[in-house]
């Protein structure tokens, strides 16, 4: 009876089924012959490399050109998180590049003992992802926002130029009072404390700095200014001018409080109770301040111990 209302056949119904799915199966092969393709072109993924497939992509195309001619957030709140989504696939695509695939010496994996790693953070950051137990851990590399062949550094003097002393007294200088209208003293704090949890280069090398001449005018006490250069990478073969330069990061990237509780085992011993995954060793708040801190103890009331304890300042 359907059929007879659309004025199709049985015959003509089953001819439009086979020609769809005809080319269903076309456009199957054109995808897999095209990451076949893309994969021959492309090389092998990096350790950590996100490389969706070409369907992904395509939905990930189509959500960012909907946002460009639209904005995600004015749109319908369902249809804004579908176009989100393919706008973060876009991002990861794009805007996360491993470097881990560059040379490196000889790693040791990181060995578990007993079954801490599963229900506490370690101090190292390791076996956060079961699978990758190094990923995010201290003293492993960084990745890059820019694909990878765009990271050569100039070389000098080219790099010098222009002077990185006067850039900054351009855009930073402030000749009047410039009130921040959406934010206060206490989010730039919090924020200044989350990134010492999430990264760090270390001190820098003082032995080999950058001397930046001072333009005229300016009255630093110091000509050059002398800028320790960042550590070189201790996991790169010495002499290897295969790939890019990489660097370090001696915190976690994992949001683990690794600026209050070390990413040492033994230095986090000395600063925690017990075998060093305890409550946090604090003084006692003099008598009159306005301020006194109480932390988690080891075990509360629920019988179950935290990995990372939080300090809770309390005002009195």
């Amino acid at each position: 009876m359907e059929l007879r209302r659309h004025g199709m056949s049985e015959g003509e119904h089953v001819q439009k089924l086979a020609r769809v799915r005809k080319v269903m199966g076309l456009i199957s092969v054109a995808l897999w012959a095209g990451s076949l393709v893309q994969r021959a072109i492309q090389g092998p993924p990096g350790r950590y490399s996100y490389r969706p497939s070409l369907v992904t992509q395509a939905y990930a195309d189509v959500c960012v050109w909907i946002d460009q001619q639209f904005a995600w957030h004015k749109l319908p709140v369902p249809l804004g998180l579908i176009v989100i989504i393919g706008d973060r696939i876009k991002l990861r695509m794009q805007n996360l590049h491993d470097t881990s695939g560059f040379p490196s010496v000889p790693q040791p994996e990181p060995q578990a003992k007993g079954t801490e790693y599963l229900r506490g953070r370690m101090a190292e950051g390791t076996f956060n992802d079961l699978r990758e137990p190094r990923m995010g851990s201290a003293n492993t590399r960084f990745g890059r926002n820019v694909p990878n062949e765009f990271t050569w550094p100039d070389p000098e003097p080219q790099i010098m130029t222009p002077n990185a002393r006067v850039i900054s007294r351009e855009l930073l200088t402030r000749d009047s009072f410039v009130p921040a209208t959406s934010l206060n003293m206490l989010a730039a704090a919090w924020i200044q404390f989350m990134t010492r949890d999430w990264f760090s280069h270390g001190s820098g090398d003082k032995n080999n700095a950058w001397q930046i001449p001072l333009p005229t005018g300016d009255d630093f006490p110091q000509n050059p200014m002398l800028i320790p250069k960042t550590i070189a990478d201790p996991t790169r073969p010495p002499g290897d001018l295969s790939a890019p330069p990489t660097h370090v990061n001696v915190e976690t990237a994992w949001w683990d409080a690794s600026q209050i509780y070390p990413t040492n085992q033994q230095l986090q011993g000395s600063v925690r109770t017990g075998s060093g995954t305890g409550a946090t060793r604090i003084c006692s708040a003099k008598r009159g301040s306005s301020m006194r801190h109480y932390w988690p103890r080891s075990t509360p009331s629920n019988g179950r111990r935290p990995s990372s304890p939080t300090p809770l300042p309390v005002l009195r």
